[in-house]
């Protein structure tokens, strides 16, 4: 199998950034576009810190709150989203993320 080289793309939010899938996603990511392409949103502060410090565009926020995903989402053109933790709603919060982007793009 070989690499394919992600050529075209402006920005993308990564949910859950601040877990260990997500920590693997920005890594894999930092590897293939600019630092300032990624968009990150966590409730976890500390850990924005450091991904802030590597240039990339941090959010404070959580699936629960639709405001604080709009805001990340504004200028990005791909969402991944990461499923979060066994500690809310899990159906509501994906849906609220579905919801967010669906507002941005439609």
């Amino acid at each position: 199998m070989h690499k394919q080289k992600i050529t075209k793309m402006n920005k993308i939010l990564v949910t859950g950034a601040t877990g260990n899938m997500g920590g693997t996603v920005i890594k894999t990511l930092l590897k293939k576009i600019s630092p300032q392409q990624i968009h990150v949103i966590s409730r976890k502060e500390e850990k924005l810190a450091e991904l802030k410090s590597k240039g990339i565009n941090t959010f404070m926020g959580n699936y629960e709150d639709i405001n604080s995903l709009e805001k990340a989402m504004y200028g990005v053109d791909t969402v991944l989203l990461i499923s979060g933790g066994d500690q809310g709603d899990r159906m509501q919060e994906h849906r609220n993320v579905i919801d967010a982007a669906k507002k941005m793009w439609c």
